[in-house]
């Protein structure tokens, strides 16, 4: 089956003609006469049942593994040049960058926004067209002296609806855990430039793996996500008696650690174990 897809991409009449069945239509004009709700219910069909989780092993397969992507380069390659067919290529993409729920480990954005689906010169950029966006800080990848430089690659973004960061460790589900500490140490100032930038779109989250989870390939998670968005948010005044009394709940406490941690350097930070 995949060697058979394989070859429609190739250049000749087997793929025009599958482009053709994909689209439903005798012709591409015939597509693009639709209304474009009905087009709309095309790329639903191509697209709406991604839920952006494959860009977390995307590059370790070929185009064909993933169904979506080989309809979108079928699509890319066969469709034609003109500015009709362009004009519907590029309707497709945005459709798919801007419906779908994008996910993604830290370590991958970079190769996230060189972006598969617009290599070609006019391509509006993919930081501009995504909306929900999740990343994913899982200790067992990401070395500490890497976060904030991967995280500060979000800032790109200009239309983001919803993102947000998932800290994948073990320990305690409410982060009170030295590995969830030393990671939202490492990332508290560049989560901070983030709230800055995006505002209430920005949420933390807690996932907690179990202790014997070393795999990377294991994301099963234990209990449900617990929120600590709220960290970041200004202690409120009458928390500061508090803090100075010992008294502080862990949240107010958390807060007033990571506004500390913010205003730290973190160039010449050491490396994890």
């Amino acid at each position: 089956m995949k060697a058979l897809k394989s070859i429609e991409l190739e250049p000749g009449f087997r793929g025009h003609k599958a482009m053709l069945e994909l689209l439903d239509q005798p012709s591409v004009a015939a597509f693009a006469a639709l209304p474009k709700e009905a087009r709309f219910e095309k790329w639903e069909e191509l697209f709406g049942e991604c839920d952006g989780s494959f860009l977390d092993d995307f590059y370790l397969y070929e185009v064909n593994h993933f169904d979506f992507l080989h309809s979108f380069k079928l699509l890319d390659r066969h469709i034609g040049h003109g500015p009709m067919e362009r004009r519907l290529v590029q309707e497709a993409r945005h459709f798919f960058y801007e419906r779908t729920e994008l996910v993604f480990p830290a370590e991958w954005i970079e190769k996230f926004l060189a972006d598969q689906l617009g290599q070609w010169n006019d391509a509006v950029p993919v930081e501009n067209l995504a909306q929900r966006v999740v990343v994913r800080v899982d200790r067992r990848r990401v070395k500490g002296s890497e976060i904030t430089r991967y995280l500060r690659h979000l800032l790109k973004f200009t239309n983001v609806e919803s993102l947000k960061v998932e800290i994948w460790a073990k320990g305690a589900l409410d982060g009170s855990d030295f590995e969830t500490q030393d990671t939202v140490r490492r990332m508290a100032g560049a989560i901070q430039e983030l709230i800055d930038k995006f505002g209430d779109c920005v949420s933390i989250w807690k996932i907690r793996l179990e202790d014997w989870q070393t795999n990377c390939g294991n994301d099963n998670s234990v209990g449900e996500p617990f929120n600590i968005t709220a960290w970041w948010d200004t202690p409120p005044e009458e928390s500061w008696a508090a803090l100075g009394q010992g008294t502080s709940s862990f949240q107010e406490l958390m807060q007033d650690q990571i506004a500390s941690w913010g205003n730290q350097l973190d160039d010449n930070e050491e490396l994890w174990d």
